[in-house]
């Protein structure tokens, strides 16, 4: 639909941006949503993602010629980029109305608590010395040092107690933390 660009500059002159932005809308808000959507796997944010990109074009696009469409989904994609990257850097950003539903109860938090009480008074001596040093934020390297153990060493002994309180958290009562997945530090890059 650049064609419809190119009659608006024929029959009218000069442009006006109101005119600008109702032809980009028009000609490529659906084509622009579905790749928002498909990198951002979300409406809401491919809506907004969308809106993002016109107002960051809206400026330039009486200067443009020809088919802007493939100026539109390069700043398409960077804005989901710029999302994605917000994402990763802040995973906790959630609306207010999640937290309410997703918050658990008293109950629900003393029962996890014994049962990851029961899973660690249920682990060996080594596997709970190595989860401890994991807890409060020793690096694989840094437990290897302190423990004066080669670090192979430590990361199959992570491995071993993080498959170990998964068998038991598997086979705790009740089994409300069996999906749980723990932190295998010495999957993850250390």
């Amino acid at each position: 639909m650049p064609d419809a660009i190119e009659e608006l500059s024929r029959t009218r002159e000069p442009r006006s941006a109101d005119d600008c932005l109702a032809l980009l809308i028009h000609a490529h808000e659906s084509h622009l949503a579905a790749l928002c959507r498909a990198l951002l796997r979300s409406e809401a944010d491919a809506q907004d993602a969308v809106q993002e990109t016109f107002a960051r074009c809206l400026p330039v696009v009486p200067e443009l010629t020809g088919d802007i469409t493939p100026y539109l989904n390069t700043v398409a994609r960077n804005v989901c980029r710029d999302e994605l990257r917000r994402r990763r850097r802040h995973p906790a950003a959630v609306d207010d109305h999640d937290c309410v539903a997703t918050t658990p109860g008293p109950e629900s938090i003393a029962l996890r608590r014994d049962t990851l009480r029961a899973v660690w008074d249920g682990l060996p001596v080594h596997d709970r010395r190595l989860l401890g040093y994991r807890v409060v934020g020793y690096q694989c390297e840094e437990i290897a040092r302190a423990l004066g153990v080669s670090l192979s060493t430590v990361t199959s002994g992570l491995s071993r107690a993080y498959r170990k309180a998964r068998q038991l958290l598997a086979a705790s009562e009740g089994g409300e933390m069996a999906g749980w997945k723990g932190n295998d530090a010495s999957r993850t890059g250390r």
